[in-house]
């Protein structure tokens, strides 16, 4: 099994945001999307992403837990301090 690691924090998604109405959670959803289509076609059959939260809460890290699973992957979440590490299988 492949893997690809990417680092991607709160601050990258903040600056996407910019008076828009959608969540910081909603970017790192979509960041990771973009990956895992990317990892899918080098035929890989996973993908971690470590993000620095830098002010996502648990709440936060469940929400992309949650959009990722409802768009079939199966989702592995780790917590260090201020780093989430999503594992991605599909």
């Amino acid at each position: 099994m492949s893997s690809q690691m990417r680092g991607f924090n709160a601050e990258d998604a903040r600056s996407l945001v910019d008076g828009s109405q959608r969540s910081i959670a909603e970017f790192v959803v979509a960041d990771m999307l973009r990956e895992a289509e990317a990892a899918a076609r080098n035929c890989q059959r996973s993908l971690v992403t470590c993000i620095r939260l830098n002010g996502l809460d648990d709440a936060d890290c469940e929400r992309i837990v949650a959009a990722i699973r409802g768009r079939g992957f199966e989702v592995e979440l780790t917590r260090d301090q201020d780093d989430a590490t999503f594992s991605l299988h599909w």
